[in-house]
């Protein structure tokens, strides 16, 4: 199926247009604002011979590779203060009358504020030490020590990104080296994957990080994850601030990821490369020897190349870039499919162990015609396939700087990226907003289609030495489609009222492989999202100060066909054997259609101010003090399709005078931290400090309110009185047994909270040498008011019989069960209301650690990062959008407190080590230029929730989860067993009071159980052969997961699936991305660089 793109092109190539004439404007004219890229500060002290402060001295910081140059004086106390350099080399220069003038060289990082003492000797004065014989001294002195702030992460440098092993060349792999980062359980623990976050920070949510290139938003606004990609040639620097950032960022309860490209400089460099690696050196999954199956085809090349130089010296700078992604990679997964036997009905009893012969239903069997025979006898399950992955994925950047003068510097940057992925089994549902997961076996996949585009222009102008202002602009955009692989007509099938259909509708089938598309299938979006800052920073006396605001306008179009291919779902009622059973009788439980396509056009504005000081109290303690506001208007739809729904005012839209939901109003973020040296002790900072941070509301709810634009039948159909008879699977969508009249609304609280947490930590850093910095630190947050979902109108269980001897709660009459038919209440145009699934910020969360870090700045051949994390997360609900495995539904929606347990990315040890050392070989060309360089991973399991797999509560859901029955399970390194030396249950086969009595909650606790670990040991070597001074050649041989240890993925969790609690995949697998992330087997890579 093609794709269905919103039109904006005349919206891209006018905005396109107001970046460029702006920048012509600014370039000629000087006055319009534009913005500097993330940026660094210089400060410090001048002191002479004594410890006295030197006033009027003249520092000059002058950057190595374009020579702009900042000019400053120290104030009466010596005290110098340079705000908004670019990051890069810089020689600093202090001159004072009377004294010998001092040099030192820095290289400056994203976001850091360097501190530097100067203490200079009087002209003709001896010197006391033999450095100080031939002034100017210049040393080499970029501090590790973070004596100015309170804020807690890590920066990675060009050299580590560009030479350290990254599985599939994606920048996202290097926040897995900084503390407080937790991979998350939904892509199996591997690092790299496709979901919206590739980790969660210090306890927040994946969605609650805040992705940034050059300053400007890179944040897909729908599910608030990453947007746009960038090449690992075009990034100069990669910081998380994973605890306590500034005032001047928000919008993100969690971490800051600022991503800095590279810029040109007076001299031309660059690179040119090719990454190749095929099967032929790989070792094959664990699953395919396993089974004993061929080891599946492999091909990966990654192209490309970056140049960046001057356009005019001193003046005028260029950098662009061009990253090609080729793949053709098997996707080894196991599952289980119906047996032949069982296709012509014959089934065993699992609790007599006798065959049982069934009716076998038309529309089945000829379903049953796309779904391949058991091929294997495993633990893991009786069918395996290594189905193609292929992926093709362009990314291309320029970058412009322009110096105006002295007191004016531009930038414009434009970033592209094209991406087309077709994925022949979906593991993980793509977190698309899908309640049940997708088919695990070849034919039901999905092909994914996205543009993205991010826009940056930026401009600095100095006012004077101590007051500067930067101005921002910025466009995101985000085009995204999703088009499932099936194209078969469900009309062909036999099914009745689907002539308009092009998909199999989505069948549920818990303990065999789910069959058809997506239901979400197919799922367009377009988020865009416009973005304005300025700062300004000025300073008097002790204080530095920055202020400043930020409008972020979001605008998306969003278009799904909802559930109108249908879904299907089959619960083993009819039967009494299993839900494959009453697949094959053809009885669903119940088919939900939605008439058809649902689209919205959503509105949202972001207005954000902020002040900070950090005021240097004493030279030696630095206190860091900040008030943000934060204001997010209410989503709207300019076309009012936006529908909410509440019991006590039934169905509403927004109008002028009133929203979908209250705005939140009352957004205040304070923050305030120090930053202390102890006396006499200069190689030891102690810090602290608190702050409360907002977090985006997701955009990705607001497409349930979006009302059908279609005049077909839809609704719920549970069969005729008592259910579907055997063979009636062809009508499942009978607009005779369709009820158009029940409506399952979602919903959002009216009075909705923005969600927010509380971010506090002391840390200790010692400075060993001047290339060596120990840390310990404690970190923790606190969440409130987060997003969760549940039922608001969930079935109540009527216990006993009726006057006919039947029980009064069946699987059949939840509807009648629900609350808002018991109380008679009604909602024209709706005659019964079904599930209402309510959005409400009423979650909390809270998380503790102890990190342990060591960090080695390159000196003597070695630069290294360590890390270690003890921590704890619990919260009491998922998110919402669903994590795999877990929709976000509270088991009973009337007793979330039961929700309370170990957050899904819970990761209570977790230790990476990085390093690359330039081997010590001298000699000729052969013989020299050697480099290790290696990535270490090592964490223990993640937690994951058991349910039963059937509708026991009677509430109609599936997210039961057994009795704690102590003993009952055997974990053994996250593979889960039952325990069959307990005594059983004759009437379920299970230990005697695991199964819940009907209508009643399972006691297992969410997220009980801890899943298996992951290690990973990734190697590279690389071979630099020097042309001349500028050029060289390099050759790299990399092996990710060197040792070829099995990193096996979240196990199977459905009780009553004949592979509960074993793993059906390994975690590369899992998280979308085999052999390109983490978890995988031992790959193999091949590289050549040409560097200049």
């Amino acid at each position: 199926m093609e794709p269905r793109f919103c039109n904006h092109t005349k919206r891209l190539i006018g905005a396109a247009t107001i970046v460029a004439l702006a920048a012509a404007l600014v370039i000629t004219t000087r006055e319009i604002a534009a913005v500097a890229s993330s940026s660094a500060t210089i400060n410090g002290f001048v002191l002479d011979k004594s410890g006295s402060p030197i006033k009027g001295a003249t520092v000059i910081a002058k950057s190595i590779e374009t020579n702009l140059t900042r000019t400053i004086q120290t104030d009466s106390a010596g005290f110098f203060l340079a705000p908004l350099l670019p990051v890069g080399p810089y020689q600093v220069r202090v001159e004072a009358d009377g004294y010998a003038p001092s040099e030192k060289k820095l290289t400056l990082r994203v976001n850091q504020e360097a501190r530097l003492e100067f203490s200079l000797v009087k002209e003709g004065e001896p010197p006391e030490e033999l450095s100080d014989i031939l002034p100017p001294v210049v040393t080499p002195d970029t501090p590790l020590l973070e004596s100015e702030t309170s804020s807690h992460g890590a920066v990675i440098d060009n050299k580590q990104i560009t030479d350290l092993p990254l599985n599939g060349r994606k920048f996202v792999q290097l926040g897995a080296l900084v503390p407080n980062v937790q991979a998350v359980a939904a892509l199996g623990g591997a690092e790299g994957g496709t979901l919206n976050g590739p980790f969660t920070v210090a306890g927040q949510r994946d969605r609650s990080s805040n992705f940034l290139i050059d300053g400007i938003d890179n944040n897909n606004v729908i599910g608030n994850g990453i947007a746009s990609l960038v090449s690992i040639d075009a990034i100069r620097e990669f910081k998380i601030i994973s605890s306590l950032p500034p005032a001047e960022f928000g919008r993100s309860a969690g971490a800051i990821v600022d991503i800095i490209s590279q810029s040109g400089s007076n001299e031309v460099h660059g690179t040119l490369f090719e990454f190749f690696r095929n099967d032929a050196l790989d070792a094959t999954n664990f699953f395919e020897r396993a089974t004993g199956i061929p080891r599946s085809k492999f091909r990966n090349n990654q192209f490309g190349g970056a140049v960046g130089g001057p356009i005019i010296k001193d003046k005028t700078f260029y950098f662009a870039s061009y990253e090609g992604h080729r793949l053709r990679v098997g996707s080894p997964v196991a599952s289980n499919v119906l047996t032949e036997a069982e296709r012509r009905g014959i089934f065993i009893n699992p609790f007599t162990g006798t065959g049982v012969s069934l009716p076998v239903d038309p529309v089945a069997s000829r379903i049953l015609d796309l779904v391949p025979l058991p091929n294997a006898k495993t633990e893991f399950g009786n069918f395996i396939s290594t189905p193609t992955i292929r992926r093709s994925d362009d990314l291309a950047l320029l970058k412009i700087d322009h110096m105006l003068g002295g007191n004016d510097t531009v930038s414009l940057r434009g970033l592209l990226q094209q991406d087309l992925t077709e994925t022949p089994i979906l593991l993980i549902g793509l977190n698309l907003g899908a309640v049940v997961p997708p088919a695990n076996i070849p034919g039901f996949g999905m092909i994914a289609k996205t543009n993205a585009y991010n826009f940056a222009a930026n401009h600095l102008r100095i006012f004077t030495p101590s007051s500067l202002n930067e101005f921002r602009f910025g466009y995101n955009r985000f085009r995204q489609g999703y088009f499932g692989q099936d194209g078969h007509r469900p009309s062909d099938f036999g099914f009745i009222n689907s002539e308009n259909r092009a998909a199999l509708p989505q069948m549920v089938i818990p303990g065999m492989t789910n069959l058809g598309n997506l239901s979400v299938l197919p799922l367009t979006s377009d988020p865009e999202v416009a973005q304005f800052t300025d700062n300004f920073v000025f300073s008097s006396g002790r204080h530095a100060f920055k202020t400043g605001a930020e409008v972020r306008r979001m605008h998306t179009d969003i278009d799904s066909s909802a559930v109108s291919n249908g879904l299907i779902v089959f619960s083993g009622e009819h039967t009494q054997l299993s839900p494959a059973a009453d697949f094959i009788t053809g009885q669903p439980a119940l088919a939900i259609r939605a008439g058809g396509s649902r689209s919205a056009v959503l509105h949202s504005t972001s207005y954000n101010f902020y002040f900070q000081d950090d005021y240097r109290l004493r030279p030696n303690l630095t206190l860091n003090l900040g008030l943000r506001y934060e204001l997010n208007t209410v989503l709207d739809d300019p076309h009012t399709s936006l529908t909410n729904f509440s019991v006590r005012n039934g169905f509403f839209s927004s109008t002028a005078n009133r929203r979908i939901y209250n705005g939140d109003h009352n957004n205040f973020a304070p923050r305030f931290g120090l930053a202390w040296k102890p006396t006499g002790a200069k190689r030891l900072v102690l810090r602290s400090g608190y702050g409360i941070y907002y977090d985006l509301m997701l955009q990705a709810f607001a497409l349930g309110l979006a009302q059908s634009r279609s005049a077909e039948p839809s609704g719920l159909n549970f069969g005729g009185p008592q259910g579907f008879n055997p063979g009636e699977l062809a009508r499942a969508f009978d607009p005779l047994l369709l009820r158009a009249d029940i409506v399952s609304p979602s919903a959002y609280d009216e009075n909705l909270r923005t969600a927010y947490a509380q971010h506090f930590n002391f840390n200790v850093q010692y400075e060993v040498t001047k290339d060596l910095l120990l840390s310990a630190a404690y970190v923790g947050t606190r969440g409130t008011k987060l997003l969760r979902v549940r039922d608001i109108n969930q079935p109540v269980f009527i216990p006993g019989l009726g006057p006919d001897g039947q029980p009064l709660s069946t699987p059949r009459n939840t509807l009648l069960r629900r609350p808002t038919q018991l109380l008679g209440l009604r909602f024209p145009p709706a005659l019964a209301i079904g599930q209402i699934i309510e959005i409400e910020s009423a979650a909390s969360s809270n998380y503790h650690s102890l990190n342990l870090s060591a960090t080695k700045r390159a000196g003597q051949g070695l630069s290294l990062l360590a890390s270690y994390t003890y921590s704890k997360s619990i919260d009491d609900a998922t998110d919402p959008a669903g994590y795999v495995g877990n929709s976000g539904l509270p088991q009973d929606s009337n007793n979330t407190a039961a929700e309370r347990g170990l957050s899904i990315f819970d990761t209570r040890h977790r230790f990476t080590l990085s390093y690359s050392y330039e081997l010590p070989f001298k000699g000729n060309r052969l013989v020299r230029g050697w480099q290790l360089n290696s990535i270490l991973t090592l964490q223990v399991g993640q937690p994951f929730t058991v349910t039963l797999g059937f509708d026991r509560s009677l509430t109609g859901a599936l997210g039961d989860r057994p009795n704690f029955v102590p003993g009952a399970f055997i974990n053994e390194g996250g593979k889960l067993k039952i325990n069959r030396e307990l005594p059983l249950d004759p009437a379920t086969g299970f230990p005697i009071g695991l199964i819940p009595d009907p209508g009643k909650f399972g006691a297992l606790g969410r997220n009980s159980f801890i899943g298996p670990p992951l290690a990973n040991f990734d190697l590279s070597l690389l071979k630099n052969i020097q042309l001349d001074e500028r050029a060289k050649l390099q050759f790299r041989a990399e092996v990710f997961n060197l040792l070829n240890t099995t990193n096996f993925a979240q196990p199977n969790n459905v009780l009553i699936s004949p592979s509960f609690g074993r793993s059906f995949t390994t975690q590369d697998v899992a998280g979308g991305v085999p052999r390109i992330g983490s978890g995988g087997q031992r790959v193999i890579q091949f590289a050549l660089k040409y560097i200049f």
